[in-house]
């Protein structure tokens, strides 16, 4: 029997940083995945959740040991400690926004209870049966952008409070998938 190591990074190719704490990170699928031929091999996150919004392109996710084919628009989130990996098409686009979990279910616990079961669980969220309700969704990974580019008092606490307004919106738009499926 042959085992496998999975890696585990802070951002893929880049060695887990110990300060996992008080992190997040905002960039494009092509910035991590062009340098690699558009395949992220598996890998996990020990304590940090990525949220991919894939606004062009599409690709197949490896979500622990299952495949799963996404088009754009859709929403992509991975938990911390999941296995995952992707083959992404050469026009895909959208923001990644990868944050210390802990701290984030900290504040959603606060903000929106009833969310934390689907922030601790893998998805992959089509946005085509949701019409214009996902128009709110990229000027909130906007606004995280930039927060992760400037330093500033505060940075770290509004970064973390745009996204639990992004998971408050994947949780209103999960509501709408499930009601119009």
């Amino acid at each position: 029997m042959i085992t496998r190591v999975i890696p585990s990074y802070s951002l893929y190719g880049v060695e887990t940083e110990p300060d996992w704490q008080s992190w997040f990170d905002f960039e494009w699928i092509p910035q991590r995945s062009r340098p690699y031929n558009w395949r992220i091999r598996p890998h996990q996150h020990d304590a940090l959740i990525q949220i991919l919004y894939v606004t062009q392109g599409s690709g197949e996710a490896l979500i622990d040991h299952s495949r799963t084919r996404f088009a754009a628009p859709c929403l992509i989130s991975i938990p911390a400690q999941t296995v995952h990996g992707f083959d992404f098409s050469e026009d895909v686009d959208g923001p990644v926004v990868t944050a210390a979990q802990r701290p984030l279910e900290s504040l959603v616990v606060v903000a929106c209870p009833e969310f934390l079961p689907n922030i601790r669980k893998p998805a992959v969220l089509s946005l085509d049966a949701v019409g214009g309700h996902s128009a709110a969704l990229m000027p909130l990974f906007l606004a995280i952008e930039r927060e992760a580019h400037i330093q500033a008092p505060g940075q770290l606490t509004a970064g973390l409070a745009i996204l639990v307004a992004i998971c408050i919106q994947v949780f209103r738009l999960t509501h709408l998938n499930v009601a119009s499926a």
